[in-house]
């Protein structure tokens, strides 16, 4: 009786791995899981574990990956044209992390915005603006200004300040 059921155990998981074998080939082929789930009546989760199993690269997801970068290769050749992180974000009415994905994508690298120059930050923050203002003004990251707001800060930038705006105030008052 006990070898009787270790055989039938045995037929089981072989009868299963050849029910695998099939779902994994089916995908392979170009079948959706949905459709390879319906034809073997199982969920769409068995026939995935199938694929893995069997080491099965999905074809659909490749594809979809491939035509993604290639909705994205214009906006790396507008980078390689000069213009702006946020100039192409906004003309192609995506977010910049999209045209950063696209450089990277394509191999190409984003120049430094040098149109804004530490001078040009400084000046927003001795007036008193807040970071993000800044930011948006000029088409920069608030983590740029809070950079050069910490090296004026070391540099003692802001003390020179408060001392000419005070003998500014004397010499009037």
């Amino acid at each position: 009786m006990e070898k009787l059921i270790k055989g039938s155990r045995a037929i089981a998981r072989l009868i299963r791995i050849r029910r695998e074998q099939a779902m994994a080939e089916a995908v392979r082929l170009g079948k959706s899981v949905g459709e390879v789930a319906d034809a073997f009546k199982m969920s769409e989760a068995t026939v995935r574990l199938a694929c893995v199993t069997h080491h099965v690269v999905f074809p659909r997801k490749i594809a979809l990956r491939a035509s993604r970068a290639e909705e994205l290769r214009p906006l790396a050749e507008a980078v390689l044209n000069g213009q702006s992180i946020s100039e192409i974000a906004l003309a192609f009415g995506v977010n910049c992390y999209d045209v950063r994905a696209a450089c990277s994508e394509h191999h190409v690298h984003i120049p430094r915005d040098k149109k804004v120059g530490a001078l040009r930050i400084l000046a927003g923050i001795i007036a008193g603006k807040e970071t993000s203002a800044i930011s948006q003004e000029l088409g920069i990251s608030r983590q740029r200004v809070e950079q050069v707001k910490n090296l004026a800060e070391r540099a003692g930038v802001f003390a020179a300040a408060e001392l000419s705006q005070q003998q500014e105030r004397n010499s009037i008052g």
